[in-house]
């Protein structure tokens, strides 16, 4: 009988940019009841630190984006940041990459949803499935949350902020949330995270930069 694969699960709270509920408090209150570890980071090209120091076989990216290009962009190498981080994760060449999206509009070029500033990936219609434009041994994409339990098992959760696309009352309500999950072992996050997220969700700091709905930082 085949071992269970391990699965590192990413999420990023821009998932739910254009969903109601804008932060399902059930859930993520079921993932810290996992006891695995939970990596919480400002942006989502900060958990490659994570993912260096975890095992996995599968990567689930729930976000409203890919996170993944072309690795030469105009005959140059694609950069890093939070739209490209999937390019770099180490021994990709081996790994499974799945990326699970909230709507259709996630796989639309024109509106930019899902395609890391219109650069290529494997998800763009001309190259639809294939992971040798990011080396990965494999990539899915799906529209869903949650792994599927024939996967594997979950060994790590992450899980980005990501401001500049996120809604600030998830945001808000993360916060509220965040402040419990602190207090467990298996929760690592920076030393400066709620001094972040504080500047985000103080009105008189949004009112000051113009930021009514989705404040950037």
């Amino acid at each position: 009988m085949p071992r269970s694969s391990k699965i590192y699960w990413s999420i990023d709270l821009d998932y739910w940019m254009k969903l109601t509920p804008i932060f399902p408090r059930e859930v993520f209150d079921e993932i810290l009841s996992w006891q695995v570890p939970i990596h919480i980071v400002t942006d989502h090209h900060h958990l490659l630190k994570y993912l260096r120091k975890t095992e996995f076989d599968v990567l689930v990216n729930s976000d409203h984006h890919s996170d993944l290009a072309e690795n030469l962009i105009h005959g140059k190498k694609c950069g890093l940041n939070e739209g490209t981080w999937g390019n770099f994760v180490i021994g990709r060449k081996n790994k499974k990459f799945i990326w699970h999206y909230p709507l259709k509009m996630c796989l639309s070029q024109k509106s930019n949803g899902g395609y890391c500033h219109c650069y290529k990936n494997p998800f763009t219609r001309y190259n639809k499935y294939d992971p040798k434009i990011c080396e990965w041994k494999d990539v899915v994409k799906r529209q869903e949350f949650m792994p599927r339990e024939n996967d594997g098992h979950i060994v790590a959760v992450g899980i980005s902020i990501s401001s500049e696309w996120t809604k600030y009352t998830t945001i808000e309500d993360f916060t509220e949330w965040c402040e419990i999950a602190a207090k467990e072992p298996q929760v690592y996050y920076p030393n400066n995270l709620f001094s972040v997220l504080d500047k985000i969700i103080n009105p008189m700091v949004r009112f000051r930069k113009g930021r009514n709905k989705s404040p950037i930082f």
